[in-house]
């Protein structure tokens, strides 16, 4: 997603972009994302004080594995876009966070990709109450108790065990 600065100067009215875009190495750099559909993106841009604000949403259907039971599920994403872009550098707009552009174009893509990146779900889980994969034969427990002996034990507690069943011996 592409536009022109040279159409924006200050005092004229904001600009609205809307495109579609595909990201095609975006499922391959996230470890927990499976795919993702096209990216709808939907722009607003102004100019005030030789800056070019834009700022929107990015929106698409991502497809996750889940951290528990590594079964895939569609969720929707969301991503906020903020970003501000000048020509002219300055001490004010370096500490701003503002953008130095180095051609009259700007080239939204990467930053639709860092929203998107931002708003990932850090531990996908394909429902609050996911029981998640038995430790000991793999079996789906979202599905059905697998029937294994889960003896949840502390191996930092051994040495307490070990004076307990001593102490049941005198």
């Amino acid at each position: 997603m592409r536009f022109s600065i040279r159409s924006f100067k200050e005092g004229t009215p904001p600009a609205e972009f809307e495109e579609t875009l595909v990201l095609p190495d975006f499922a391959r750099e996230n470890v927990n994302v499976e795919s993702i559909s096209s990216v709808e993106v939907s722009l607003i841009a102004s100019a005030e004080s030789q800056v070019i604000f834009v700022s929107g949403t990015a929106k698409a259907e991502v497809e996750y594995e889940c951290c528990r039971c590594l079964k895939t599920y569609r969720d929707n994403l969301v991503g906020e876009i903020r970003e501000g872009f000048t020509e002219r550098p300055d001490k004010e707009n370096v500490e701003e966070d503002i953008h130095l552009l180095t051609s009259e174009w700007v080239d939204m893509d990467e930053y639709v990709a860092e929203s998107l990146q931002l708003a990932l779900v850090y531990k996908p889980l394909c429902r609050p109450d996911c029981k998640g994969l038995c430790g000991q034969c793999g079996h789906d427990l979202n599905v059905s108790d697998c029937g294994c002996e889960v003896k949840h034990q502390d191996p930092r507690l051994e040495a307490l065990r070990d004076l307990l069943s001593a102490g049941d011996s005198e």
